[in-house]
């Protein structure tokens, strides 16, 4: 079951990443053009406190941004234990180019979660970069346990 408050964070968060593009004709890094098998790379840094749970789990998601009242989707997620990773912790993304439409805005997101509960995530846009591939450096926040839990 998804808290809705966790979820009204969210939305809230994708709308300021939305604000910070400004239009079409300010954030053309937003909306590359791109062609062929690519491979976003980058890596996730995270505050050293609180310690993370054994079982906690990194994930990096590059989501198609549908617009106000629709659903995001997915295009590609990559998964990875949380417990012995090392910081900054690498991630990569494979992908077609051909999936990347250039009229729709995408970003980037960075998580890491205990089952269901949301520890960390990026409190900032990250834009699909031009070429597609990177590299992206993303930096993690702790989420307050109010909204984190489910």
């Amino acid at each position: 079951m998804i808290d809705r408050r966790a979820l009204s964070l969210a939305a809230a968060s994708l709308v300021l990443m939305l604000a910070a593009c400004g239009g079409d004709d300010v954030c053309e890094d937003c909306k590359p053009r791109l062609s062929g098998p690519l491979e976003l790379t980058g890596t996730l840094t995270w505050p050293s406190t609180p310690e993370l749970p054994p079982d906690a789990e990194l994930s990096v998601e590059l989501v198609r941004v549908q617009g106000a009242g629709a659903t995001n989707s997915v295009v590609v997620r990559t998964k990875m234990p949380a417990a012995g990773a090392t910081q900054p912790a690498p991630f990569k993304l494979n992908y077609s180019g051909g999936s990347i439409d250039p009229n729709t805005l995408y970003y980037v997101i960075g998580r890491i979660k205990k089952g269901d509960q949301l520890l960390m995530i990026n409190d900032r846009g990250y834009g699909l970069p031009a070429n597609g591939t990177g590299p992206l450096d993303m930096a993690l926040v702790p989420v307050p346990k109010q909204l984190g839990k489910n």
